[in-house]
């Protein structure tokens, strides 16, 4: 006798019902049925009577439940157990992927999981936010942390939402708005305004909030981070970007008050979901307990 088949029996003692056991089973009602069956011919007793509601066990099957239930019960429990050792010997070099800017969160919250857990052994991967996916796709990293809107997050992934990100702008010297910590589209009328040129979700809201506010804002597109700087400090333009910030005494750093937020997410594939589940955790507490370090993240439960 097998140990799914104890489980077939302690299921439908627990459930009192052929029909109700069978679903949980993930078995048809005859097979179920057929089963308990070839158990009770094996053993020499009956282990089920009907009675008005559904099926209880007889006296032989009682005393026979109640004696393996507790091995299931220790059978589960050693299972779990090992599978978490397992997970644990299995997640060294994980790799986390993340935009650079992300990197002054992303390391001190690995520095936090490996203090809770010498298993977890990181290695970093600089990308762009716009690669992220495509990185976690092809097997590049293990885990990504990432800032766009659900829906430009592929099904193919398990994403674990931490918060909140306004979209932020980088206000150069000299310019009207410096020194403000928060803006408005309106404040931009008539302004060229410089943003990546990158293809997220959050980007299209921002270009659609853009065209249906009515205002003369005029979109230049950068290639990297340091191209917008030197562009707007040269040209007197503001520069749009997400938190976390890396700060830079020639920019004051703003939020977009009128602007939808996207998420902070740690991202990893479906598959490999249940793998690092430990480490995503983690790393999620430790983003949880220090938002307040980083202006424009905003704790879930904000609109």
């Amino acid at each position: 006798m097998t140990i799914q088949q104890l489980k077939l029996i302690k299921t439908l003692a627990e459930c009192g019902s052929i029909s109700r056991a069978s679903q949980q089973c993930f078995l048809s009602q005859p097979a179920l049925t057929r089963q308990i069956q070839a158990m009770e011919k094996e053993l020499g007793f009956s282990l089920f009577e009907r009675c008005y509601n559904g099926v209880k066990p007889t006296q032989p099957g009682r005393v026979f439940y109640e004696e393996i239930k507790p091995l299931l019960n220790q059978y589960e429990k050693a299972l779990l157990l090992a599978r978490q050792a397992n997970s644990a010997a299995l997640l060294s070099g994980i790799r986390i992927g993340s935009y650079y800017y992300l990197m002054s969160l992303v390391a001190p919250a690995c520095h936090f999981g490996r203090s809770q857990n010498d298993a977890f052994d990181f290695d970093f991967i600089s990308c762009r936010l716009c690669d992220t996916l495509e990185y976690l796709k092809n097997d590049k990293i293990d885990i990504g942390v990432y800032i766009d809107f659900a829906k430009g997050i592929s099904s193919l992934f398990y994403s674990a939402p931490i918060a909140l990100a306004s979209n932020m702008c980088k206000v150069p010297q000299g310019h009207p708005l410096f020194g403000k910590n928060q803006v408005s589209l309106s404040d931009l009328d008539h302004q060229t305004v410089l943003l990546p040129r990158i293809q997220t979700e959050n980007i299209r809201q921002i270009q659609k909030h853009i065209a249906q506010s009515g205002l003369d804002i005029q979109i230049q597109y950068f290639e990297t981070p340091d191209q917008a700087e030197a562009i707007g400090l040269a040209k007197n333009k503001v520069i749009f970007i997400l938190p976390p910030f890396v700060p830079n005494a020639c920019y004051h750093h703003a939020v977009i008050a009128d602007l939808p937020k996207p998420v902070l997410s740690i991202l990893t594939r479906k598959e490999d979901q249940t793998k690092y589940a430990p480490v995503i955790e983690q790393l999620r507490t430790y983003f949880q307990s220090c938002l307040h370090r980083f202006p424009g993240l905003l704790p879930l439960t904000i609109d």
